[in-house]
């Protein structure tokens, strides 16, 4: 039974529920679902404009080639899923396996669009946007957004002209600091921007009942990460201590 002091806290799921399916894919997404948890995805911006549910720049590290294939064609896709995505169209990978590294039951698991996994029902969607791409403030623009999605991203100043253009987005800054005079620094900037609140790694030493009250105080959200699962932060203690510390 999960513990009371934990009843408070929302969970998102990194990249779906991807210790029980392959991350970033519709199953891990929908793994999360069914568990009542919300999922947390990456955006990569494609040539075509297509927002890719895909955490690294390239398919190398999550695709399977198809059996059987000829060394012209083992070539062709040994070239093709080492090329950054955003110098490619979607046409060109989706119909690349993605499933497969983690188990063949996944085999069918293909890269899904930002909008293949909106479509699914979920208690909060965060979706990190990844890259400089110029062309993301307008892109997301043409997006139908669901009420229950949040904006991240480690760009300051990507988050801050989304909450510009849309002041009713849920947008929220993700910072990796050194230490806790990092970790305040980054609280100080959020609360002199326009975004909804921080992103902090899932650390009682970094994320301090203080740091907590002082974002509270100044009507900013805290939320906390923790690498792909297993992730050695991902433990019932520091889960009761951040939630003691007020973690939204």
């Amino acid at each position: 039974m999960r513990s009371p002091l934990l009843s408070a806290m929302r969970f998102v799921g990194h990249r779906g529920a991807s210790h029980i399916a392959p991350e970033n894919t519709i199953a891990a997404f929908r793994a999360a679902t069914a568990r009542g948890a919300g999922f947390e995805c990456d955006l990569q911006t494609m040539r075509d404009g297509t927002l890719l549910v895909l955490h690294d720049d390239t398919l190398l590290r999550t695709a399977t080639a198809p059996p059987d294939l000829t060394d012209a064609a083992a070539r062709r896709f040994r070239e093709l899923v080492r090329t950054p995505v955003g110098e490619l169209a979607y046409d060109d990978i989706c119909d690349v396996d993605v499933g497969s590294w983690m188990n063949p039951k996944f085999a069918s698991e293909r890269p899904p669009r930002f909008d293949e996994a909106l479509s699914l029902e979920a208690p909060d969607v965060f979706a990190e946007l990844k890259g400089d791409d110029e062309r993301l403030p307008d892109l997301v623009g043409e997006i139908d957004l669901p009420p229950t999605l949040t904006w991240i991203s480690f760009s300051l100043p990507l988050v801050e002209e989304l909450k510009r253009r849309d002041s009713g987005q849920s947008c929220l800054h993700v910072v990796e600091p050194r230490n806790l005079e990092d970790a305040w620094a980054a609280a100080r900037a959020v609360v002199n921007s326009a975004v909804d609140g921080v992103d902090l790694p899932a650390s009682p030493e970094l994320v301090t009942p203080e740091l907590v009250r002082y974002l509270h105080d100044h009507d900013k959200r805290v939320a906390v990460w923790v690498y792909k699962a297993p992730a050695r932060n991902d433990a019932p203690a520091v889960w009761e201590a951040l939630s003691k510390a007020g973690v939204d």
